[in-house]
C-alpha cells in the first residue's frame, strides 16, 4: 500500500516537473496568440503608395463623439494622424512650401444627425504603427452657416488633443519661456481638460462686409472648455455647437463675452 502511495507521489513530482518545463513554451504560445495584429501583416503591406499606413484590423479605442448642433449650422470633424519615426527616411515628404515634413493624414469622420443632435465615432488607434510609428494626434471641428457658401471665414479649430495622452495631470503646462509669467494653470485646465465637461463651440457672424459675412467661433479665451484632452480610458466626448445668431436668448446669455 505504501509503495502505491510513493509511486503516486513520484508520478505527481514527475508531472509537476514536466509542467514546469512546459510553462515557458505555454507562455510563448500565449504571447503569440495575444501579439499585436501587426505581427501578421506582411512587410510589403507598408508601401510608399499608402504612406506606410495600414489600418488596424482590431482597434481597441473607439470614442463616441456627440452633442448638439442646430440645423442652421453645417459641421464636420477631422481626425489627424501623424508619423513619429523621424529616423526613417521613408516617413518624410516634401513640405507644402519648402523643406520636408513627417507624414501625416486627415480623415473626415462620418456624422449622423437627428434634429439638433449628432454623433460620430473616432478610432484612436486606427492605424498600425508600422515603420513610421503612426499615431493619432488631434481632431478639428469645422463649422459653416448652412446655406452660406460665400462666408469669408469658416471656423476650423482643434477640439480634441492627444498631446497629454500619457502625461501625468500633475505636471504643469505653464512654461515661463513659452507661455509667459502670467500663464495660469487653473485657466488652462478650465479651457482644456479630460473631465466630462463638454467642449463648447459658440459661433456667430462677427461683421458683414459688402454683404459677405465673417463667421467666427470660440473667439474668447478661458471662459469655457475649448478642447478635450484625450486619455487611454476616454470612451465618450461631448462637443456642443451653438449658433448665437439664431439660438434662444437663454443660450446667448451663456456666451455674453463671446458676443462683446
Amino acid at each position: 500500500m505504501l509503495k502505491v502511495v510513493d509511486g503516486e507521489r513520484k508520478m505527481g513530482y514527475w508531472i509537476g516537473a514536466c509542467l514546469w518545463l512546459l510553462l515557458p513554451m505555454m507562455a510563448s504560445c500565449q504571447t503569440v496568440e495575444n501579439r499585436d495584429a501587426e505581427a501578421s501583416v506582411p512587410p510589403e503591406a507598408f508601401t510608399a503608395e499608402n504612406w506606410y499606413q495600414v489600418e488596424k484590423p482590431n482597434p481597441k479605442q473607439i470614442v463616441r463623439i456627440h452633442g448638439r448642433a442646430p440645423e442652421t449650422l453645417d459641421i464636420f470633424i477631422m481626425a489627424r494622424y501623424v508619423a513619429t519615426n523621424a529616423a526613417d527616411d521613408r516617413c518624410w515628404r516634401p513640405a507644402r512650401h519648402f523643406g520636408s515634413e513627417l507624414l501625416w493624414s486627415r480623415r473626415r469622420l462620418p456624422i449622423r444627425r437627428d434634429g439638433d443632435r449628432y454623433e460620430a465615432e473616432l478610432i484612436v488607434d486606427k492605424y498600425l504603427p508600422g515603420p513610421c510609428g503612426w499615431r493619432y494626434e488631434a481632431s478639428s471641428a469645422g463649422v459653416m452657416r448652412a446655406g452660406h457658401p460665400d462666408d469669408l471665414t469658416r471656423y476650423g479649430g482643434w477640439v480634441i488633443d492627444s498631446s497629454r495622452y500619457d502625461v501625468d495631470d500633475s505636471l504643469p503646462r505653464c512654461k515661463p519661456m513659452r507661455n509667459g509669467p502670467d500663464c495660469s494653470e487653473e485657466r488652462l485646465w478650465r479651457s482644456s481638460n479630460h473631465d466630462e465637461t463638454p467642449v463648447e463651440v459658440p459661433c456667430h457672424v462677427g461683421e458683414i462686409e459688402s454683404e459677405i459675412a465673417y463667421f467666427i467661433c470660440q473667439r474668447s479665451y478661458g471662459i469655457y472648455k475649448k478642447r478635450h484632452l484625450l486619455r487611454p480610458d476616454t470612451r465618450e466626448i461631448e462637443i456642443n455647437f451653438y449658433d448665437l445668431d439664431n439660438d434662444p436668448v437663454t443660450i446667448k446669455e451663456w456666451f455674453e463675452e463671446e458676443l462683446e
